[in-house]
């Protein structure tokens, strides 16, 4: 695979050191499918061709941060540290000098459903057109059958967390009941890798359309817990270098 998001998504979750997919029901078919290489490309992101079927692969990002016309609020805060930082330079006769800021934005449970629904709707838009790139670059031939996998990350930073009453945990999609509820609707996306870090943590998640009865016997109930809104501190320093 040349390197783009997909490929970087995936090794960040299925490396050497973190292999594991989480599942409920079925998995074979999409397993077989994995054995196979993953040919990178643009619209879609990826796919691969197994004997007459061909997986078409997808990859987006989001987040628990409100989102506006700019996108992430909690990506754009990042951009806006980054920006500070680089201006930065040490002061006086100091040859160095300590950054610190913050994350300045808010994060709410429903906004990450959000998020995650709204960029899933948007990515529906557009398998029609996957389809048709394919089919004009000759991967795609007809009486292929043809399904498809969004690969979807949560980048929220620190993670979207909740507060049981006894322990806090990570939220993930496949144990979220109205998420579940929203994917029913949408059985033109045969797969879901649902990837999310909370601290060092990472996990993998598949969910397969046609086992999702299976989930919903694992559902979390999020909405009745607390939802842990982080405003991450970010440290750096500058210093000047000798050019002897």
């Amino acid at each position: 695979m040349r390197n783009n998001e997909l490929a970087e998504a995936l090794y960040k979750y299925l490396n050497d050191d973190i292999n594991s997919i989480y599942y409920c029901g079925e998995a074979d078919e999409f397993c077989d499918f994995m054995k196979s290489d993953i040919k990178c490309a643009e619209a879609p992101d990826g796919y691969i061709v197994k004997d007459n079927q061909i997986l078409i692969f997808e990859h987006f990002e989001f987040d628990c941060y409100k989102n506006n016309k700019k996108g992430s609020a909690a990506r754009n805060e990042d951009a806006r540290v980054a920006r500070n930082f680089e201006e930065c330079k040490p002061l006086g006769q100091q040859d160095f000098t300590l950054l610190q800021d913050k994350i300045d934005a808010n994060s709410s449970l429903q906004y990450y459903l959000d998020n995650v629904i709204s960029n899933f709707e948007n990515h529906v838009k557009k398998i029609p057109r996957y389809i048709e790139n394919l089919r004009l670059q000759g991967v795609l031939n007809e009486g292929m059958q043809v399904k498809v996998v969004f690969l979807i990350e949560d980048t929220s930073p620190l993670g979207a967390v909740v507060y049981n009453g006894v322990n806090m945990q990570g939220v993930v999609l496949s144990r979220y009941k109205q998420f579940l509820d929203f994917y029913q609707e949408h059985k033109e996306v045969n797969y879901i890798l649902a990837c999310s870090e909370v601290g060092n943590i990472r996990s993998c998640w598949l969910i397969n359309y046609n086992s999702l009865d299976e989930y919903y016997k694992i559902i979390e109930n999020y909405d009745d817990m607390t939802f842990i809104g982080f405003r991450p501190e970010v440290v750096g320093f500058a210093k000047l270098l000798s050019k002897k």
